[in-house]
């Protein structure tokens, strides 16, 4: 399968994060985020995957600059829609105006027409009072321009308040922009210009403007066989009717003719004066839509730019609503339970995908998180177990001082249970080489009762056991591309150094017994007389590890080969040339041994061993029975060398 597939897929590592506190929290998410960022920064790391970053980067929708860039193009929508009805805004302006110019004229018009009608009234009661009230206006001096002039006014009047009835037309659609505005509303004089024309708007409803013609139409009919009384009675009835139709724009009824006409003229200059500030309201209005829409302009336009250049992890930030994390949790039932602007902030993401997400790596208590860490590396090598402390230290790092600060963080996988292994295996091979090396130092010293000779005899084959290992290292790992395996070092030394130090014993055993004469010389003896015994040992158990080789796992295959060579090594070279060649070197400091060490008589292994004699051989030629001087030590190392070859 690893052919197709990457080994760090088949067999992956989690990064597992263990809290006392509910870890399903905005600023929990965001440090555990923090957290996985770094790990992701750890050489060899392809990716991690988790709640956070379920695509193996962090959730763009999180991202506090991808959140901002929405409410970016919101506020842009915003501003464009303002500058698509900028024209409209400007067109409600210039009618607010224009009403306000034209009510201007009005108000001058009908001031005149108002003064008029109280004069007109003034002066018919007083011909009342003086010629009576059965007096008919015909009768009057003067009568025909009077009633013309009567008639005119009234003309005029009903051409007023028609005009100011047409003009209304405009205040409604204009009443209902300022009342849906909130700026309107903020500012004192848009919304006492509001009222105003709201004023006027309910004049025009509730039939003030139609009493005003009533009175104007009066004075059109007016003839000249009215009495005084007729006339005067009408006149002051239709002005009455028109004062009390007026208290609808807030005028209080007077108590004279003269107050009403005044209370009249006074309503029609306050009418023209809100039709003023109306227009100045609304220019107001559009002059601050018209800021706001350059001011929301300026903001989208900062925030789509943060989105667009913010884009790294460290500079995004990272934030869940609490809503969603409520329904990823399982905590809310349906999606459609958070609120539309969470739903409108999240754009596209997958909520439902992200409760799957939650559920595979967040306990149910809240309390346990894992994250999946892909790396590049073989999870079998050496090189993904020494990562594991640089995720570990990666991840502590980014503890302090956060809402992770008492959690337990650790990884686990495949590469863990090697690591670990491998760190067992370490620590006792230190142990076992230690306590091997003393062991066997130790045996030596006593069963040779000395000091010299037992360290260059350990020390020998540690040497031979590094070297064999190297071979194999050479073999497998160089030649063939094979690792070694664990187990491999520990193994080979303590059955290396037991059989070597135990052919060793044999040999400098022997080498001690026929030292008496002399180093040099038995040494010869002692190599002739076992290298063939210890030779045929050495071959025998190389022979049957080797015949180990032609197994099918690799680990014995590496193993018998270290052993094999080891002893070849151990055999013909260690045994036959570098302690010969030590022993010749040291001399008799061989055997020293402090003298406090010295073993008493009475312990078995401290009696002394008698003294090597020359064995005295048939004799051959009659004078050889003869007295003989003792040979010297040249002599005797030849006859040994002779005998020993012999042999």
């Amino acid at each position: 399968m690893d052919k197709h597939f990457p080994s760090n897929l088949i067999i992956p590592e989690y990064l597992f994060i263990q809290s006392s506190t509910d870890l399903r929290t905005p600023k929990a998410l965001a440090d555990l985020e923090q957290m996985v960022q770094r790990v992701s920064q750890v050489p060899g790391v392809a990716m991690v995957r988790g709640i956070t970053r379920p695509a193996g980067r962090s959730l763009e929708q999180a991202r506090t600059s991808w959140q901002a860039g929405e409410v970016g193009s919101k506020l842009d929508e915003g501003s464009k829609q303002i500058a698509v009805h900028t024209g409209d805004i400007d067109k409600l302006a210039g009618g607010a105006n224009l009403m306000a110019s034209k009510l201007g004229d009005v108000r001058a018009q009908v001031n005149r027409a108002i003064s008029t009608v109280g004069g007109l009234i003034d002066a018919l009661a007083y011909l009342q009072d003086l010629l009576g009230g059965n007096r008919v206006l015909g009768e009057l001096e003067g009568a025909e321009k009077l009633i013309g002039s009567m008639r005119a006014l009234g003309d005029t009047i009903d051409a007023d308040a028609s005009f100011v009835a047409n003009n209304t037309e405009w205040a409604s659609p204009v009443l209902g922009a300022l009342d849906s505005s909130p700026m309107c509303t903020a500012d004192p004089a848009c919304a006492s210009a509001r009222t105003e024309l709201q004023r006027l708007v309910t004049a025009r409803d509730d039939g003030t403007l139609a009493k005003i013609s009533e009175l104007a139409r009066q004075l059109q009919a007016t003839r000249a066989v009215q009495t005084l009384a007729a006339t005067v009675s009408g006149l002051r009835g239709a002005l009455a009717t028109v004062i009390r139709a007026m208290g609808s724009l807030g005028m209080s009824s007077p108590g004279g003719v003269r107050s009403k006409i005044n209370l009249v003229n006074k309503g029609v200059n306050d009418l023209a004066d809100g039709s003023r500030q109306l227009a100045e309201g609304v220019q107001l209005l559009v002059d601050q839509v018209k800021k706001m829409g350059f001011g929301l302009g300026e903001a989208s336009a900062f925030l789509l730019a943060m989105k667009d250049t913010a884009t790294t992890p460290a500079m995004a930030g990272f934030y869940i609503p609490p809503e969603l994390l409520s329904y990823a949790t399982g905590e809310s039932v349906k999606a459609e339970t958070m609120p539309s602007e969470y739903r409108d902030l999240l754009g596209g993401l997958n909520v439902d995908q992200l409760k799957k997400v939650a559920a595979a790596f967040i306990s149910p208590d809240g309390h346990s998180i894992r994250y999946l860490i892909q790396t590049d590396l073989n999870p079998f090598s050496t090189a993904a177990m020494d990562q594991i402390d640089a995720i570990t230290a990666a991840a502590r790092g980014a503890q302090p001082n956060t809402a992770l600060a008492d959690a337990k963080v650790s990884v686990v996988g495949l590469p863990v249970v090697l690591k670990d292994t491998r760190d067992y295996s370490d620590h006792d091979l230190r142990l076992i080489i230690a306590m091997t090396v003393c062991i066997v130092l130790l045996i030596l010293i006593v069963l040779l009762r000395a000091i010299v000779a037992p360290l260059y005899l350990i020390g020998s084959v540690i040497v031979s056991y590094l070297a064999a290992l190297g071979i194999g290292v050479i073999v497998f790992q160089f030649l063939l591309g094979q690792e070694m395996h664990w187990s491999i070092p520990g193994l080979t030394f303590v059955i290396l150094v037991a059989v070597g130090a135990d052919y060793n014993m044999l040999l400098i055993s022997r080498l001690r017994e026929e030292a008496v004469l002399g180093v040099r010389s038995g040494v010869i003896r002692t190599v002739a007389s076992t290298g063939g015994v210890i030779t045929a040992a050495g071959l025998i158990m190389a022979a049957s590890m080797y015949g180990l080789v032609f197994a099918s796992l690799g680990s014995v295959v590496q193993g018998a080969f270290v052993l094999g060579t080891g002893l070849l090594l151990d055999t013909f070279l260690v045994r036959t040339v570098t302690v010969p060649a030590i022993a010749v070197l040291v001399g008799q400091a061989n055997w020293w041994l402090p003298s406090s060490w010295r073993p008493a008589t009475w312990w078995p292994l401290g009696r002394r061993r008698g003294r090597a004699q020359r064995t005295k051989r048939k004799p051959l030629l009659p004078k050889e029975e003869e007295e003989q001087s003792p040979p010297d030590d040249d002599d005797l190392i030849g006859l040994w060398l002779h005998d020993g070859l012999r042999l």
